[in-house]
């Protein structure tokens, strides 16, 4: 039978090169491939298709889906008025800036996702904008300066949420109330000569929740879209992956990658996946936005037979208590997660 993948860049593939293409399963150069599904083979899937959604999760922490329907148009919106956050002043952006900087509102180079390092650096040219999915009276927006921008986000949001919970119960989780927070990401223009000891725009790390739904990455260098710099963007495990919005193709295509706490939950038979940013140095800027799928109410995550790779992986936020009592909360595991990449040394001030 043959399987549509989409071809993960290689460095030396420009970005209007990928496409999906047909191999036989048994001569695909794994390493180097997402799956690519059909949305509408995600709404009533097939013993086969949870199968082969499970084999790709547990490989490599990713799926892509094409056809989400409205994805492209909103996602295409969302840039556009994302690009107008991004031109406006400081001092008007930091009035987004909420008490819960991890969770709600603006910040900007706060970050530090390389903590276990001698010398852990900032992501400082990352800035964030985050918002509960659907909208709520938490979030901040910039309501008097661009007003667009809240139905924007919202919008594309709420469909990745959507397409992303229909995916959830074919891994086994079953949960019935998740939450949305999304996180729109704009990772600034390095100036030439620059430079603050990260080579990232985003350090290397796993998603900590459950599940994350991702727009394809976007770049812009003065004002105009641009092909994925060489050596820059989104790469996973080392490898550089994904998809930039040129074509038709690539403007459909959402993707879905696996979070720490699924894989505790499932014993390691799906897996989070290491994954980091690299910066673009010929003055190119990036935009993406996520949604990280979590669970609402007090959620266990049963430790009882978490096998010891993975107790490993995790050690740096299991305790000999969680595996005593043989579980932790999600809450308990979300909380340590933000102290462990947010220092509050480098909390966001409203005066920036």
């Amino acid at each position: 039978m043959k399987q549509k993948f989409i071809l993960l860049l290689l460095g030396i593939l420009s970005i209007q090169n990928v496409c999906a293409a047909s191999f036989d399963s048994e001569e695909a150069p794994q390493d180097f491939l997402i799956k690519l599904f059909h949305h509408s083979s995600l709404q009533e899937p097939t013993a086969e298709v949870i199968a082969e959604i499970n084999a790709e999760f547990k490989r490599v922490g990713y799926i892509a889906a094409e056809g989400v329907p409205g994805f492209g148009d909103a996602y295409q919106h969302y840039l556009d008025v994302e690009r107008q956050f991004a031109a406006l002043p400081n001092e008007i952006k930091a009035k987004c800036i909420g008490p819960n900087y991890a969770a709600r509102g603006y910040s900007e180079g706060v970050e530090v996702l390389n903590p276990q390092d001698t010398k852990p650096v900032a992501d400082t040219y990352k800035g964030s904008l985050y918002a509960a999915v659907p909208d709520d009276s938490s979030n901040v927006w910039p309501d008097e300066s661009l007003p667009e921008l809240r139905n924007a986000y919202q919008e594309v949001a709420e469909i990745l949420l959507n397409a992303g919970r229909k995916i959830l119960p074919l891994v086994g989780f079953t949960h019935e109330h998740v939450k949305g927070l999304g996180r729109g990401l704009h990772y600034k223009s390095v100036p030439s000569g620059e430079e603050d000891g990260n080579p990232n725009w985003c350090g290397d790390h796993r998603d900590h929740g459950v599940f994350t739904c991702l727009c394809p990455e976007a770049f812009f260098k003065d004002g105009v879209a641009v092909p994925r710099p060489e050596n820059s963007g989104l790469y996973i495990e080392g490898k550089p992956v994904g998809v930039s919005l040129e074509g038709a193709l690539s403007r459909n295509i959402a993707f879905f990658q696996m979070g720490e706490v699924i894989e505790l939950m499932t014993n390691g038979k799906v897996r989070a996946t290491n994954h980091l940013v690299k910066k673009a140095r010929d003055g190119s800027e990036h935009f993406a936005l996520a949604v990280f799928v979590d669970p609402e109410g007090e959620v266990l995550i049963d430790l009882r037979t978490c096998p010891q790779e993975v107790r490993e992986k995790y050690a740096d936020r299991l305790t000999e208590e969680d595996f005593a009592r043989e579980y932790v909360t999600f809450e308990e595991w979300n909380a340590r997660s933000l102290a462990k990449y947010n220092p509050k040394e480098l909390a966001p001030t409203t005066d920036k």
